[in-house]
């Protein structure tokens, strides 16, 4: 049985759908971050990594920072297959067997050969 303090709805005996849900919007805010920025080195890293994927089919491990609330944002992650590189609007194609994103080249975070 756990303590009151970590079983916050449990210890209440009357709590409001409205509170519920702003206590879990609340939640959800703490783990946004702002868009990390990237020294020349990484970038250069990154930019090897996608060519290598296209080039020599190689599957990668690819993390980006999604905008959700002005400038705060999450962190997510996919792995893939580099399709294709649009330069126009710099962004790549990243499919694997299951999902298909197109990621934008300013978003990247990391980029790591599986």
């Amino acid at each position: 049985m756990g303590s009151k303090k970590n079983d916050l709805f449990g210890s209440m005996r009357f709590l409001l759908p409205e509170q519920r849900t702003s206590y879990l919007d609340h939640l959800q805010d703490l783990r946004l971050t702002p868009q990390p920025i990237l020294e020349e080195d990484e970038i250069q890293v990154l930019n090897q990594n996608i060519l290598e994927s296209i080039h020599f089919d190689q599957a990668i491990t690819v993390r980006w920072w999604k905008e959700t609330k002005g400038a705060l944002g999450v962190v997510e992650e996919a792995w893939g297959w580099v399709q294709k590189i649009d330069t126009v609007n710099q962004r790549i194609k990243l499919a694997n067997d299951e999902e298909l994103h197109w990621i934008s080249m300013n978003k990247l975070l990391s980029v790591r050969s599986i």
